[in-house]
Formats: structure tokens, sequence, C-alpha cells
């Protein structure tokens, strides 16, 4: 990308450094305050939101280091919900680091406190963590058993949009086997509940996902046909983090297809969205887009 579009990787250095130093920014008002806080539990407060901070910009060991700090508070006040919770987060935390046996470790550390005050619903949250760090590492069958166990806590609860959330993560790992139709099963009968329950943002996740698969398989005009139903709900709802990724989806599709112009008007759309909302990741996706719509163009 560098080398075909220097103009382009330098926009994305500078949004990039004035990111970072806007989150800095950020950190140092939240320190200032902490300096003058007198009691545990405003502090604590604050420590959590200074390691939101760190996970945004991917400085986990910050991260780590204001949770355990506040960790040692709860565990001053015997607060075993919350010490559960920094647990959980420090799990999640190890796996955004991609540390699995980290974050594995930490999950079953809030597992056991969860088990012990009979929280149902966080150890199911809890599940699916791990569920999602074996799905990182390849573990597909450890993957979906511990999917399946969150859905079995949820049916207990009757909570629908949560299972069908699983059947939708579910969906993900067939889809991460290239095993498209049980992928689109389970995509499918996510759809099914959000769409009794009227959940729109569940609604157009699963409607992008298929239109994924079907792009996968070369049938454009079926992938644009979900993209559009999804994107019609993105707006509705005003998701622009879903809008952002349909425009991109959108604009790899066209360059498949080898209509660059059309997929550099949608990167382009996706960029200028993701640009407001400062979703980095987006971003790096959608510059490598542009990328090989402007390389094409000149081929």
């Amino acid at each position: 990308m560098t080398k075909n579009n220097p103009i382009l990787f330098f926009c994305f250095f500078i949004f990039c450094f004035g990111h970072i130093a806007a989150g800095q920014n950020k950190t140092d008002s939240l320190l200032n305050v902490l300096k003058n806080a007198k009691h545990d539990t405003a502090k604590a407060m604050l420590y959590i939101k200074i390691s939101n901070l760190h996970r945004i910009h991917g400085n986990y060991e910050k991260e780590i280091e204001y949770y355990q700090k506040t960790l040692m508070i709860f565990e001053k006040f015997n607060d075993k919900k919350r010490m559960a919770g920094c647990y959980n987060g420090i799990g999640i935390v190890y796996k955004n680091q991609g540390n699995y046996e980290k974050a594995i470790e930490y999950s079953m550390k809030a597992i056991k406190i969860f088990e012990v005050i009979n929280d149902k619903s966080s150890i199911a949250s809890c599940y699916s963590n791990i569920g999602i760090v074996h799905q990182k590492q390849g573990n597909y069958k450890k993957a979906t058993e511990y999917y399946e166990k969150t859905v079995k806590i949820f049916k207990e609860f009757g909570n629908k949009t949560a299972i069908a959330w699983c059947y939708k993560d579910i969906g993900n790992v067939y889809n991460e086997q290239y095993n498209y139709e049980k992928a689109t099963e389970y995509y499918q009968k996510a759809l099914e509940i959000f769409e009794q329950s009227a959940y729109k943002a569940g609604m157009a996740n699963c409607f992008l996902n298929i239109g994924e698969i079907h792009k996968f398989h070369g049938k454009y005009k079926k992938a644009m046909e979900y993209y559009q139903e999804s994107l019609k709900i993105y707006e509705e709802i005003d998701n622009k983090k879903g809008i952002s990724l349909i425009y991109m989806s959108m604009a790899e599709l066209y360059n498949k297809l080898n209509n660059f112009n059309t997929a550099i008007n949608y990167a382009e759309k996706s960029l200028k969205i993701a640009k407001e909302i400062r979703t980095l990741d987006i971003e790096k996706e959608i510059y490598s887009y542009l990328s090989e719509a402007y390389q094409g163009l000149h081929n």
C-alpha cells in the first residue's frame, strides 16, 4: 500500500497520530482527577475509566495495570461480584492481546466466583469469552461447546436476544471452517429470533454475514441484496459502524467485479464514517481496498 499510494498512507498516519494524541489528553485529564479522589469507590471508578481508554488504544499492559488497581480495592471490601468482573475484564484484555492461556485462566477465576454467588448470567458471559478464545486458536469444537453452554444458560432465563447472538457466533465458527451451509443455518436461526423480537441491530448483522457468504461463492447479486437489507436497517437505527462496514463490503465486492470507480466511491463513504466514529481497525481495512482499487485503475 505504501508503494502504490503514498498519499493514502500519509493521511492514515496523520489520523492515527491525532487519534492517539486525543486519547492521551483524556487519560491525562482522568489522572488529574484521580489525584484528588479521596474515597476508594471513586478511585475504582476512575481506574476503570482509565483502563477503558487504554483498551481503546491497545495499551494492553496499562489496561491490565489499572484493572489490577481496581481489583485490589474490590478485594479490600470483599466485593466478590466486582472482583469477578475484574478477573473477567483482565481475561478479555489477554484475549485481545493474543495471550490465550492467560485469557482462559482469568476467565476461569471469574467463573469460580460467579458460581459461588450464583450469577449465571455472568457465567454465560465468561463462557462466551472462552468460546471466542478457542475460536481464535482454531479449536472450533471447544469453541462451539462453550457457545452451546452459553446458549443453555440463556435459555434458562429466556433471553432470546442473547441466544440469537450465540447462534450468530456459532455461525461464525462454521464460517471459519468453510462449512457455509451450517454457517448459514445458524445465521438464519439467529435472524429468525432477531426478527421475532424486532431486534434490528441483530437482523442487520445477520444480513451482512449471509451477504458475505454469497460474496465468497461469487453470487454478487445475491450478496448485494443482503447488503442492501442490512444497510437499510443500519441507516434506520443510525448505526454508523454498521453503515461503514456495509460500504466497505460493497467496496470489496466491486473490486472483485473490477468496477474500481464504484469500489472507490463506497470505500470513501466507509472511510468518512469510520473517521467520524474513530474505528481504527475498519480504517486499516478500507485503505487496503482503496489501494487495491487505485492499483486496478492503473493496470
